[in-house]
């Protein structure tokens, strides 16, 4: 299965998308330790400092006033009780945060050191330490223990509104300008892709403009070479073959000549028939040979006005042709070649297969004609092979049916010409079916 970003748009912007937004992500992540951080040494500073204010107040006075002063200093995040035991544990010391933070409180505020400092977190009710609170308890000389219970701060409180909304505009931002790049970038490639599938479906080769990067003007630069030497190769290919063809003509006639002179030789008679039969070879190489080129322009055609006329000449000739087509398909193309090609088709259908029901069918993208017979068909292996020129299968394609092993490269030819492809396909019930696909323009 082809993946869903098979185009250098599409992975590029999955590539920035994906980049960014893990960077975004970490540097979230970065950004949010750190100020937790930096708020938890913040609230344990101001804690430190309202452990010693409230030391400092509550001891000051009498043992009999302090419990009252305790009292006055509490508050929603803080309640301050004096008592003669500890309200804190040091038995419960086994977390070591809790010691680390008795550490760094006694570091924080060294006045702390002179008294014995007790920190621990009271039990939760399903087990364990209740993570939101902790108890203080600091010995007062001998006199009592001033006990403090903190409910810890549990950070910051923002919502990710901000965080989700940052995001997501940046990656439409990033989206965006992806794609406005990207296009900009692989226009080039776009346009020489479609002078690509372009090149010799026309007479004459279309040459790609040198615009873009200098990479993509060169690569087109290259390209319109390139074709350039082809056309020169397949016209230089030609002209000889259609020179030693038509040359071979003269001889032909000459040994034709010599034939009618030997009177009612026995042998005679196959002499006259290998003529006859080099003869249509040599006929059926030119009809190939000037079928590569076509000077006709191209035209609007209407496919199903064009395949009626072939049905009706086949009809004419005794043979079993059916159409089923639309009222009326416009096409742009050559009139000659495509009518070459149809024909040869349907002729092998009705010549190997008994009759030739045709179906022209109009997608979005394509237009569609299917050619089925009542033929024995092909073997899988020779499907393709049978597209090759002056090949003729042993068991239907012999001599005495007549054809020389052409028709089927001359159909390929012309309808690759117009961009499009032919196949064929052993059908269900037998016999073969013939499936020519023309790209129709967007």
């Amino acid at each position: 299965m082809k993946s869903r970003f098979d185009t250098i748009q599409l992975r590029t912007v999955a590539v920035l998308l994906f980049g960014l937004g893990l960077f975004h992500l970490a540097s979230l992540w970065t950004y949010q330790v750190g100020l937790r951080s930096e708020l938890d040494l913040n609230n344990e500073s101001r804690l430190a400092e309202r452990l010693v204010s409230i030391k400092r107040a509550v001891l000051a006075l009498p043992a009999t006033e302090r419990e009252a002063i305790a009292h006055s200093l509490s508050d929603g995040a803080v309640e301050v009780h004096w008592s003669s035991v500890s309200l804190a544990s040091s038995s419960r010391h086994a977390d070591p945060s809790i010691g680390a933070l008795r550490d760094r409180l006694l570091s924080l505020e060294p006045e702390l050191a002179g008294h014995q400092l007790i920190v621990s977190a009271p039990p939760a009710t399903g087990g364990g330490i209740d993570p939101h609170r902790i108890d203080v308890s600091i010995h007062g000389a001998n006199e009592g223990w001033l006990n403090i219970s903190v409910t810890r701060l549990a950070g910051p409180h923002g919502t990710m509104h901000g965080v989700i909304w940052s995001t997501t505009l940046m990656g439409l931002g990033v989206v965006l300008i992806a794609i406005l790049m990207v296009r900009w970038l692989t226009r080039p490639l776009r346009v020489l892709g479609v002078a690509a599938k372009r090149s010799y479906s026309g007479a004459e080769p279309v040459e790609v403009a040198l615009d873009g990067p200098r990479e993509i003007r060169e690569l087109a630069l290259a390209f319109n070479d390139m074709q350039r030497r082809i056309k020169r190769l397949v016209d230089d290919r030609t002209q000889t073959l259609a020179a030693v063809s038509h040359d071979l003509k003269t001889p032909l006639t000459r040994l034709r000549l010599r034939a009618a002179e030997l009177g009612p030789h026995s042998s005679a008679g196959d002499i006259e028939a290998d003529l006859d039969e080099m003869e249509a070879m040599l006929n059926a190489s030119l009809m190939f040979l000037k079928g590569e080129h076509v000077d006709e322009p191209s035209r609007t055609i209407d496919l199903p006005a064009l395949l009626q006329t072939i049905r009706d000449d086949l009809i004419d000739a005794g043979h079993d042709v059916s159409l089923s087509a639309p009222a009326r398909l416009p096409f742009n193309g050559r009139h000659l070649p495509l009518k070459r090609a149809f024909t040869n088709l349907i002729w092998n259908a009705v010549r190997y297969g008994s009759r030739a029901r045709m179906a022209l069918i109009a997608e979005e993208e394509a237009v569609i004609l299917t050619i089925d017979d009542d033929g024995p068909g092909i073997a899988a292996n020779e499907i393709e092979s049978v597209f090759a020129p002056f090949k003729r299968l042993d068991t239907s394609r012999n001599r005495e049916t007549g054809g020389v092993g052409l028709g089927l490269t001359i159909a390929r030819t012309v309808i690759r010409g117009h961009g499009g492809d032919i196949s064929l396909e052993n059908r269900t019930g037998g016999g073969l079916r013939a499936s020519v696909r023309l790209p129709r323009p967007v």
